[in-house]
């Protein structure tokens, strides 16, 4: 099955000025010019192949490909414990809160601030119940000061 790719114009002139008209084969990137793959980048968690459905899996994407690292590590380690009891209502409150900014969710979550009402539902709970317990593990774990 041929799939065809809509590109906008300027692709073509990008993929001109990369490479000559006369399509010699020392302008184009070799395969060992190219750097390979990395693996652990592309291979997909092992709790994604728990996820119920398919936009289970989406949400858990969306949380792990946030604005900030950290946002992915939390919400992506969050999303690999919870996503796969959620039922369709939690799943709408947690894609609802992945619409929010980084800022005003850690400002909820970390900092302890009122979420909005729209905001202010059992997912919500789920959330700093978890920042709670990673901080005490945190804590629990760091070596004593001397």
């Amino acid at each position: 099955m041929a799939v065809e790719l809509l590109l906008p114009d300027y692709v073509d002139d990008l993929f001109a000025r990369a490479w000559p008209a006369d399509n010699s084969d020392a302008a184009r990137p070799s395969e060992t010019t190219m750097p390979p793959a990395n693996p652990e980048f592309l291979a997909v968690p092992a709790a994604t192949k728990d996820l119920p459905d398919i936009r289970a899996r989406e949400l858990w994407f969306r949380a792990c490909h946030r604005s900030t690292p950290e946002t992915e590590q939390f919400l992506g380690s969050f999303a690999e414990v919870h996503l796969t009891n959620f039922d369709s209502t939690q799943l709408d409150r947690f894609e609802a809160l992945l619409e929010c900014t980084d800022s005003e969710f850690f400002a909820w979550i970390i900092d302890g601030g009122a979420p909005p009402p729209q905001h202010d539902h059992d997912v919500m709970h789920l959330l700093r119940d978890f920042s709670r317990r990673r901080q005490r593990n945190a804590r629990a774990t760091r070596p004593q000061d001397r």
